[in-house]
């Protein structure tokens, strides 16, 4: 798995606010600690709270992270219940149920008389570029008293920034091909030149604080932008509008669209679609750094696309062993109780189209849960199958990553309402 921003802080050295929780927690001869199995996650603009909100699918591996990171410094002085155990007894409750003492002393009981519950709490900033911070609330469950520790800030990197919405172009090939051009970071010359290509979650958090907010939505009329995102709905284009600096397009219940991705560029490219925040092709929630293997990306040859007609899965299983034999579900708009990003767990990416773009390779790469209150938003659900036959590929494994585009659905009158509150 890929080391994103979320696991980065606690495979390094623990931040001092965790030591001090974990030193008090043993001052008061605490025996059985519980740690919830889903950040509680504070949108910096409107202050709405979430279970895991934008983290997504990384949100219980955070805190399977630090439930580690805890019993690490508790050095055999508590137990702390098993993550897997306090995924299955809080998967029923919603976080205004958690709020409630009794709820928590449920909780606390069925996973294993718990005597104290730390629940981390992500705050995210208000800004363009994302900012999270990091703090625990400890709570004595029998005082039902709270005590808060932190605050840390968290690290971002691109993929988790693409994953959360996020739209920019960084790189593109030069009109023959022959080198690829940074176009969309900004290069202040205090590091080397290489920087502006490297790879790997380090480098990403560094590239991120380097991206040039005054560039439009790659999307936007006049941008040059070397590929095109449609959405193509009875086989007609639907428009896209600019909204608070993002582009949405208008769906509608039951409405079954299509997204044709075109590559205008002067070199091959993958592209890999999320809906919901779930991958097209496999049908599977994932976070970009996840999906490595190259049968779950498309390859676009420079001027020809794809048109992504729905769910896709490999005909003989989770991995595709004959390269091309896949099963095509139609996307179909539904209420967000029964979509598929419900299937898989939730609905925190729900009204969201996100493409990411890669290089093919390196060459000419310059070194370096379902319980659930439906909201009345749309999500994309399921509708037809069909068998397809899908061209397999022997390019290289993807690179380096070019550029990252989302798309936000709504209904007519939601986006009407959006573009009057301007």
């Amino acid at each position: 798995m890929n080391q994103t921003f979320l696991t980065l802080l606690l495979l390094g050295s623990p931040g001092q606010f965790l030591e001090d929780m974990v030193d008090d927690v043993i001052d008061e001869r605490y025996e059985t600690v519980a740690v919830l199995p889903r950040p509680v996650y504070i949108d910096g603009e409107d202050q709405k709270a979430s279970l895991g909100g934008e983290l997504g699918p990384q949100a219980h591996y955070f805190c399977d992270r630090l439930s580690r990171e805890i019993v690490k410094l508790a050095d055999g002085e508590f137990d702390v219940i098993e993550t897997s155990k306090m995924q299955e007894v809080c998967r029923k409750y919603s976080l205004t149920q958690i709020q409630r003492k009794s709820v928590r002393q449920l909780i606390a009981e069925q996973a294993g008389d718990a005597e104290i519950l730390v629940i981390p709490v992500v705050t995210n900033s208000a800004s363009p570029a994302k900012k999270f911070d990091l703090k625990c609330i400890v709570v004595d469950l029998d005082r039902n008293s709270e005590e808060e520790y932190g605050v840390e800030e968290l690290q971002i990197g691109l993929s988790d920034a693409a994953y959360m919405g996020e739209s920019w172009e960084l790189r593109r090939w030069s009109e023959d091909g022959s080198t690829l051009l940074n176009v969309g970071l900004e290069d202040s010359g205090a590091s080397p030149k290489s920087a502006l290509f490297g790879t790997g979650p380090r480098m990403e958090q560094r590239q991120y604080k380097w991206i040039d907010r005054s560039r439009p939505h790659p999307l936007m009329t006049g941008s040059k932008f070397p590929a095109s995102v449609e959405i193509l709905v009875n086989g007609e284009k639907r428009p896209l509008q600019t909204v608070n600096q993002s582009q949405y397009v208008v769906l509608e219940n039951d409405e079954e669209p299509i997204i044709q991705v075109t590559n205008r560029g002067s070199k091959d490219v993958y592209a890999l679609v999320f809906v919901d925040g779930v991958n097209v092709m496999g049908k599977k929630r994932q976070h970009p750094g996840e999906v490595i293997a190259r049968d779950f990306h498309r390859l676009l040859k420079n001027g020809q696309g794809f048109k992504y007609e729905g769910w896709y899965t490999p005909q003989s299983g989770n991995k595709p062993q004959s390269g091309n034999k896949w099963t095509v579900e139609s996307f179909k708009l539904t209420d967000e109780r029964d979509s598929v990003a419900a299937e898989s767990g939730s609905v925190d990416r729900v009204g969201m189209i996100t493409c990411l773009f890669y290089t093919v390779g390196w060459e000419g790469v310059i070194p370096g849960d379902r319980f659930l209150q439906s909201g009345g938003r749309l999500g994309f659900g399921s509708g037809r199958t069909r068998p397809v036959e899908l061209d397999a590929t022997n390019a290289d494994a993807p690179g380096l990553m070019l550029s990252a585009v989302t798309i936000r659905y709504a209904r007519k009158a939601e986006v009407a309402d959006l573009t009057a509150s301007k």
